[in-house]
């Protein structure tokens, strides 16, 4: 982490304010530190800082954190009447059956291949995969190093969102959801 004179630091917190507000977006912090050619370290202790700043000056806005991204949200405070203003309703989508198995799957499980998704389902999961996509609550996070390079899925920052998670480590446990089964797969 870098020492820097109070000027810079104050340089640096506007600058990534306008990065952030720029981007319109999650900005990551290894993103930003590239951008303003400063370590990761201290990037993010800049970031924490006017996360701190908005908080404490009651704006219209907050910087709010989800693991390594940050992204700017309305103040809680003044949500419902902004809301009404703008006529804006909370909008969750629609999630079928089979989109629940399948995100609840790479929520768990990811990174995650198509195919791995359907060894579990036992059916094609096409259509839901494609559609989790357009509903941006799973992305392509990378290519599995294996004959073919499959695409390896995972959750968005909406997903996170949609659920009111900070992180995927606020996800319950897999073991928790099911509880105690007895031999015949019923709960105790």
């Amino acid at each position: 982490m870098v020492l820097l004179s109070n000027d810079e630091k104050k340089f640096y917190i506007r600058l990534i304010e306008a990065i952030i507000f720029y981007e319109g977006k999650p900005v990551d912090v290894a993103y930003c530190s590239k951008l303003c050619q400063i370590d990761e370290d201290t990037c993010l202790q800049l970031m924490l800082e006017l996360k701190k700043e908005l908080q404490f000056s009651n704006r219209g806005i907050l910087l709010e954190q989800q693991n390594e991204s940050f992204f700017y949200i309305i103040n809680p405070d003044i949500k419902d009447s902004f809301k009404k203003l703008y006529k804006i309703t909370d909008y969750k989508p629609k999630l079928t059956e089979p989109l629940k198995e399948v995100l609840s799957i790479i929520a768990f499980k990811q990174p995650i291949t198509k195919t791995e998704i359907e060894a579990i389902r036992g059916v094609d999961s096409s259509y839901s995969l494609k559609r989790l996509i357009e509903l941006e609550l799973v992305e392509v996070k990378g290519k599995k190093d294996v004959p073919g390079k499959p695409c390896l899925y995972g959750t968005t920052i909406k997903f996170l969102q949609l659920f009111n998670l900070n992180s995927l480590d606020q996800l319950p446990k897999p073991e928790e959801l099911l509880g105690e089964v007895n031999f015949f797969g019923e709960k105790m």
